[in-house]
């Protein structure tokens, strides 16, 4: 239950978001040097690569893992509604913090239970379970003294969003530029 920084695991997250706002995989962001300062305070991020790309989609982005565009793509949708956002989908630790913007590269801590079942939405259509750590318990002699029973959902997040999001993830295409085709993260 100890929070971590979940680095760039955490973008998936406000992509999604944006996909509900109406953006989609096409949606072209620009990965060059910005200034978002949003509180008044400079806030440049850079990229992994401390290069710039230029002209690149929502899905380009988001599968090769550039910082900038993904910050671009968190103040489109806002920060408290990202917030709001990550929250329906059960993250439980983000409106006790002060991230700003770089919330989506990763910098605000998380519970790792929050954010497996946060991606679980995503895996179940859109559907959000509350998570479950015991399923069972049997006395000494196998006699099942308590067993979870799934029960139904509430629907967080409209299945089409997921649809959209896993399709940009599974895009070997996208990503083996940055990270080559056919790897580890192939599905």
């Amino acid at each position: 239950q100890g929070r971590r920084q979940p680095g760039s695991s955490f973008k998936p997250i406000i992509y999604a978001a944006a996909f509900e706002k109406g953006y989609t995989p096409d949606t072209l962001l620009f990965d060059v040097l910005t200034n978002f300062a949003v509180s008044g305070d400079e806030y440049r991020p850079h990229n992994y690569d401390d290069k710039e790309h230029g002209a690149v989609t929502m899905r380009e982005a988001l599968q090769r893992s550039f910082n900038i565009p993904a910050v671009e793509t968190m103040y489109l949708v806002g920060l408290d509604q990202s917030i709001s956002f990550a929250e329906r989908l059960g993250y439980t630790t983000l409106s006790k913090g002060s991230f700003g913007l770089s919330l989506v590269l990763g910098g605000g801590e998380v519970k790792l239970l929050d954010h497996v079942s946060a991606y679980g939405v995503f895996a179940n259509n859109g559907v959000r379970h509350a998570p479950v750590s015991i399923l069972k318990v049997e006395d000494g002699s196998r006699d099942i003294i308590m067993e979870w029973k799934p029960r139904r959902g509430e629907q967080a997040l409209d299945e089409k969003i997921t649809a959209m999001l896993s399709n940009v993830l599974s895009d070997d295409a996208a990503r083996a530029p940055t990270f080559g085709a056919g790897g580890v993260l192939t599905l």
